[in-house]
C-alpha cells in the first residue's frame, strides 16, 4: 500500500483531509484486488466492501479526534504522571519491568501507576470530545 501511495503522492492536494485521501486509494486498491480475486471462491459484496470502507472513513476522523484530545490531556497531567507516560510508553521495546527497574519503583506501584493515570486520561478524553460535540 505505502508503493502505491509513493505512486499517487502527486495527485494529494496540500490543505485537503489526507486520511479520506489514503482511503480512497486503499478502497480504489480493494476493489481492483477483488476483481482478480473473483475467481477464488466466495467474498462479500462490493455493497459491504463500500459499507465498511465509509465506516473506516468515518472512524479515520473520530480516531484523530481521540488522538488530538489525548495530546492535551497528555499535557493536563502532573509531570511526574507525563514522564512515567513517556518512560513506559515512548519506546515499544521498554517493558514495565524495565521501566519500574530504571526508575527505581516497585513494578506494582509502576502498574498501579499507570492504571490510574489510563483512567484520569480516558475521562479527560471522553469530557473533552463531549464538549467539542465530536463522541
Amino acid at each position: 500500500m505505502c508503493v502505491v501511495l509513493w505512486r499517487e503522492y502527486e495527485t494529494f492536494q496540500l490543505g485537503t483531509d489526507f486520511v479520506k485521501w489514503v482511503s480512497v486509494i486503499a478502497h480504489n486498491q480493494v476493489h481492483r484486488f477483488r476483481r482478480e480475486q473473483r475467481r477464488v471462491g466466495p467474498q462479500l459484496s462490493d455493497a459491504a466492501v463500500d459499507m465498511l470502507a465509509q465506516d473506516a472513513v468515518e472512524r479515520a476522523g473520530l480516531l484523530e479526534s481521540r488522538r488530538d484530545a489525548l495530546r492535551t490531556c497528555l499535557e493536563k497531567l502532573p509531570h511526574t504522571d507525563r514522564q512515567l507516560v513517556r518512560h513506559c510508553y515512548g519506546d515499544s521495546r521498554v517493558t514495565f519491568k524495565r521501566a519500574a527497574h530504571t526508575l527505581g519503583r516497585p513494578v506494582n506501584t509502576v502498574y498501579k501507576a499507570l492504571n490510574r493515570i489510563r483512567k484520569v486520561l480516558y475521562e479527560c478524553i471522553e469530557r473533552t470530545l463531549a464538549v467539542e460535540g465530536t463522541r
